[in-house]
């Protein structure tokens, strides 16, 4: 995306001119000459009871009295309210309802009036993170042959004060990434299969500039990881394991390291049927996207590479598809790990965290010195958090505080969770080391301690992004819907946080 510069909001030539306003504030006093140059259009709006609410747009026609096509007002909610989320919501929001094709050029106009929660830095990245995020549909298999969605082409600063250019390129890669990951969970199942997956991820991280690495079927069986390929013998199309590597993350062995090695393990279960304990019907469709905690940390990966961030960085992708069939596993399996725990089969719709296992093992043996994994992984981070934050937990305080620090200066929020010894309990099993399913009182944070167990005592962070993934509730109107691409942002945040001060990526935090 190409950036231009205007004087002031009445003097931008664009397709569209976005005036933000806060909720209580007129915009006709914010941009009081757009307002006369539109013969006081924007006045009796709010005289009709327009206000700045939270994602409220409002779109005239300037009828040729500005240098821009059409001028829309946009709502950026209470003062109070604004943080990096409302921010982007508002902005993505905004610019999606401009039309399809959006405009190929928009211009957005800066007021002080804003205040200190909005400097002019952050909402010049919030906003070209979100014009090229508008660029996404769902309506992607559509016939008719439809071209793709076309995004805007350039984004104009109109009465900005000076903004960092480094730092609109970093919010251009983390936008870009942010896409492709929600164009991967968007994807259907026939068509991102575990093989398909690791395709593009070799693609897109080869061309990002990172080392990948992809452990097929026969590999994953010589290393003897059994949990990942016990899920994974469920279907005709087997199961990889996906490795990338940023910075000095070594190919092979552990050893002593002198500066830290972050990995990033992300679930991949291309579909997820339940396997032998099938799901219900309903909403089984959106199993599709049960590999969002992969393309998050492909898309994380792929802009830390991009970004050229000084810091040590390796990428997990546990791909597999869980489906039903005479091959499946069955409840009451016990399968050994690449660690050499057992886990008993307790419900084969708890896949996820035994591909994971795996996964994360695999980190260890590469020399992590942190290790952090992200899954869509239970309903009940659905029903305790929603889409609005993803359930976190870490048993080290200072990593933890790295990743929540992450989380406010992404949009991508977090909350923490307890790991109180009494939860570790309930996943024992009398017959195997572990249980891959308990009860379901506590059963979000139950399941982060089973992950915890590959850890091998390292620092761990898990992050179940099991509804954050995708907003797909009616109810829940101030959020994008559809795939989120929740994660990359966080991840590549939280990686700025290991890279040395002098080479924090091509810009400070935004």
């Amino acid at each position: 995306m190409n950036f231009g510069r205007a004087a002031a909001a009445e003097g931008a030539q664009a397709q569209l001119l976005v005036l933000p306003v806060l909720d209580g504030l007129a915009a006709s006093v914010a941009y009081p000459q757009v307002n006369e140059a539109l013969a006081g259009a924007l006045a009796r709006a709010e005289k009709r009871g327009f206000a700045g609410r939270f994602a409220a747009t409002l779109v005239l026609d300037s009828l040729g009295t500005l240098p821009a096509e059409r001028v829309m007002v946009l709502g950026l909610g209470k003062r109070q309210e604004i943080d990096r989320t409302r921010l982007n919501n508002a902005l993505e929001m905004g610019i999606r309802q401009a039309g399809s094709p959006l405009p190929a050029k928009v211009a957005l106009a800066w007021m002080a009036e804003l205040g200190p929660e909005v400097d002019a830095q952050a909402l010049a990245c919030a906003a070209t993170e979100a014009a090229i995020l508008a660029e996404f549909t769902e309506a992607t298999h559509k016939s008719g042959g439809k071209k793709p969605r076309r995004g805007v082409g350039t984004l104009v600063l109109a009465g900005f004060p000076r903004v960092a250019p480094p730092a609109l390129d970093r919010s251009q890669v983390l936008a870009v990434e942010t896409l492709h990951a929600r164009r991967l969970v968007n994807t259907p199942g026939l068509e991102l299969f575990p093989e398909a997956f690791a395709a593009d991820a070799r693609r897109h991280g080869v061309a990002a500039g990172l080392k990948v690495e992809v452990l097929d079927h026969r590999r994953l069986q010589r290393l003897g990881y059994g949990a990942i390929t016990a899920v994974g013998m469920s279907s005709s199309r087997p199961p990889r394991m996906v490795v990338l590597r940023h910075g000095s993350a070594p190919a092979r062995g552990r050893g002593k390291r002198a500066r830290p090695l972050l990995a990033l393990v992300g679930k991949g279960v291309t579909f997820d049927s339940g396997g032998i304990s099938i799901k219900p019907a309903a909403e089984m469709g959106y199993m599709k996207g049960d590999m969002g905690g992969a393309a998050a940390v492909l898309g994380a990966l792929s802009a830390i590479a991009r970004l050229k961030l000084d810091v040590d960085v390796v990428g997990i992708l546990c791909l597999a598809e869980n489906m039903v069939s005479a091959t499946a596993m069955r409840p009451g399996d016990v399968v050994r790990t690449g660690s050499g725990k057992t886990i008993e089969v307790v419900n084969t719709d708890a896949e996820g965290r035994m591909v994971m296992a795996d996964g994360m093992h695999h980190a260890v043996t590469l020399g992590a010195t942190h290790v952090l994994d992200i899954a869509t992984l239970t309903g009940g981070q659905r029903v305790a958090l929603g889409q609005v934050a993803a359930h976190v937990q870490g048993d080290n305080e200072e990593f933890t505080n790295r990743l929540v620090a992450a989380a406010a200066a992404s949009g991508d929020r977090v909350w923490q969770m307890p790991i109180y010894p009494e939860y570790r309990a309930v996943i024992d099993s009398p017959i195997a080391d572990l249980a891959n399913s308990t009860v379901r009182d506590g059963m979000a944070i139950t399941s982060g301690l089973f992950m915890r167990e590959f850890a091998e005592g390292l620092p761990w962070i898990h992050i179940d992004m099991a509804a954050p993934g995708w907003n797909r509730v009616a109810a829940i109107r101030d959020m994008p819907k559809g795939p989120t691409g929740y994660g990359v942002r966080l991840l590549v945040n939280l990686a700025e946080r290991f890279a040395t001060p002098a080479r924090r990526g091509r810009s400070s935090q935004s």
